[in-house]
């Protein structure tokens, strides 16, 4: 009948508002689903490529260790640059918070600060944590100016004389970039330093009139 066709049609056009809603939920809801089961955004991709691990961890560190590398390459991984050995591993990374990073820098057995330490020269500031024989971690942090710090691992899983640990730890730092805010220091193997700004130049001596004294 005409009046019953027509409460139908009320129906239906009551009906497809809240059809189209629940689509746009599930649609919603959907897309929330692919960025992780927080919500939360994808992290964005580091900077940092295998490439650049590739040059922070060259052939020469591991001779210096006396290691020998597996047949894989540096690689990029959530702790920064990794490269392993038979004897052990060697991690570089750039992060921020020379202050925060030292005061957590030793977690043996706990939570402990790291020690400053003047082997890498004496205008580098630098906290580490070193074993007492040759097996175990050596983590240290650089401070390069501004908020950048790096910092290097080498764990070493075989008997590895200490100096040959530092030796090695040098060697990646002057492998490492310059750092890409704040100041702008360059790591010398030279001076074992990191200048913090541009030098300053020496004011030309003026000609002494005739008749001074010295």
């Amino acid at each position: 009948m005409p009046w019953q066709a027509a409460r139908v049609g009320t129906r239906d056009a009551a009906r497809t508002p809240a059809v189209a809603l629940l689509l746009v939920a599930l649609l919603l809801l959907a897309a929330a689903g692919c960025t992780g089961d927080d919500g939360a955004a994808p992290a964005t991709p580091t900077r940092t490529t295998d490439a650049d691990c590739v040059a922070r961890l060259p052939d020469e560190v591991f001779a210096t260790l006396g290691w020998t590398p597996t047949g894989q390459r540096a690689e990029i991984t959530v702790r920064g640059c990794h490269r392993e050995a038979e004897q052990g591993y060697v991690e570089v990374r750039d992060r921020s918070g020379y202050e925060r990073l030292c005061r957590t820098l030793d977690r043996s057995g706990g939570v402990r600060p790291g020690v400053p330490v003047d082997w890498l020269g004496q205008d580098v500031e630098a906290c580490a944590v070193e074993p007492a024989a040759g097996l175990g971690q050596t983590r240290v942090v650089v401070q390069r100016g501004g908020d950048d710090v790096t910092q290097v691992t080498v764990a070493a899983l075989a008997d590895t004389a200490q100096e040959l640990v530092r030796a090695a730890v040098e060697q990646v730092l002057a492998a490492s970039p310059r750092p890409r805010s704040g100041a702008r220091p360059s790591w010398s193997r030279g001076s074992r330093s990191w200048p913090t700004g541009p030098a300053r130049r020496s004011s030309p001596a003026r000609p002494r009139a005739r008749g001074a004294r010295a």
